[in-house]
C-alpha cells in the first residue's frame, strides 16, 4: 500500500478525506492509517483521536528530538517544528511514516520553509501528494473565523455537530475576512514549487470533490478517483457514507445567517466582484 500525504489549507476538506482513508484503513483492521496533522502543535490537546498524541510524541523521541520542545527559543513549545532543520525534519517524519501509512498537514500551520521541506520528503521516499485547494477564498476565510469562535473544526460526531448547530456567534469584523482571504493568497506557491521541480502530485479541488452541489453519488466517485491515484482499494461502510454525506457539510445558510453582522458581510463579498 502506497504511503500518502494529504496537503492542503484549512477548510479544503482534509479532514473529510483523511476520515475516509482512515476508515478505508480500519475495513482492512489496520488501525492508525492517517495521522491527523502531527506537525501542527504537536503537542496539542485534544486531538480527533487522543491516541495519536502519543504517536507523535513517540516519533520525536525515536527520532531524538524530544529535547526539542525544552530548549526552543519559541515561548510555546507547540511552534518546535518550524526550529527543525531539513535533517531533523526528515528524521521526525521517518519516524512518523514508520507508524501510518498516511499524513494530513494543513500548510499553514508552519513555516513555507518546512512545507517545501515536506514536500521534497514526500518526493525522494516516493510518497503520495494529494493537493487539497479551494477556488473561494471568501467561503474558507469566513468559516474560519467561525470555527474560531465555536472551537469546532468538524461535524463528524454528534456532539461536534450539535455544538456547531447551537453556537451563538458574535459579529465577524470585515477586515478580519480581508486579511484572511490575503494569507490565502500564499497557499498557491505550493503548486508552484511542485510544478517547478516536476514533483508528481494529484490536486483535488473543494468544489468538485465536497461542495454543497455535489451528491453522495459524486462524491464517491471523486473518492475512488482519488483512492485510484494512491494505490487504495474503496471499501464502503457507513461511516466513508457519513463523512461524504452532504449533511456532514460543518456550515450551512442557517449557520451563516447566525452571524449578527452577516448581511454587511454578503454586500462586502459582492462588492469584490462588482
Amino acid at each position: 500500500m502506497d504511503k500518502v500525504l494529504i496537503f492542503g489549507g484549512a477548510r479544503t476538506g482534509t479532514t473529510t478525506l483523511a476520515h475516509c482513508l482512515r476508515h478505508t484503513g480500519f475495513a482492512r483492521n489496520k488501525s492508525n492509517m492517517v495521522l491527523d496533522e502531527p506537525l501542527n502543535k504537536p503537542t496539542r490537546k485534544p486531538r480527533i483521536y487522543n491516541n495519536q498524541g502519543l504517536i507523535i510524541l513517540t516519533a520525536f523521541q525515536e527520532a531524538k528530538l524530544l529535547h526539542k520542545f525544552i530548549i526552543t527559543e519559541s515561548p510555546k513549545p507547540n511552534h518546535v517544528v518550524n526550529s527543525l532543520t531539513a535533517g531533523e525534519l526528515y528524521r521526525v517524519l521517518d519516524a512518523l511514516y514508520a507508524k501510518s501509512s498516511c499524513i494530513k498537514h494543513l500548510h499553514d500551520k508552519i513555516l513555507p520553509v518546512n512545507n517545501k521541506i515536506l514536500l521534497d520528503y514526500a518526493t525522494d521516499n516516493n510518497i503520495k501528494i494529494i493537493l487539497q485547494e479551494r477556488k473561494d477564498t471568501f467561503s474558507i476565510a469566513l468559516s474560519k473565523l467561525m470555527s474560531q469562535q465555536s472551537e469546532q473544526w468538524h461535524t463528524l460526531t454528534d456532539k461536534a455537530r450539535k455544538v456547531v448547530d447551537e453556537y451563538e456567534y458574535t459579529a465577524i469584523p470585515i477586515c478580519d475576512i480581508q486579511s484572511r482571504m490575503e494569507q490565502l493568497e500564499n497557499s498557491q506557491q505550493y503548486s508552484a514549487y511542485m510544478k517547478t521541480k516536476d514533483i508528481d502530485y494529484h490536486t483535488v479541488c473543494y468544489e468538485d470533490f465536497l461542495h454543497p452541489d455535489n451528491d453522495i453519488d459524486h462524491r464517491i466517485k471523486k473518492l475512488k478517483d482519488i483512492l485510484s491515484y494512491i494505490g487504495w482499494e474503496y471499501v464502503e461502510s457507513d461511516k466513508i457514507l457519513q463523512g461524504l454525506s452532504p449533511t456532514t457539510k460543518q456550515y450551512t445558510e442557517g449557520h451563516y445567517n447566525k452571524v449578527p453582522n452577516i448581511e454587511e458581510i454578503y454586500k462586502w463579498r459582492d462588492s469584490l466582484t462588482s
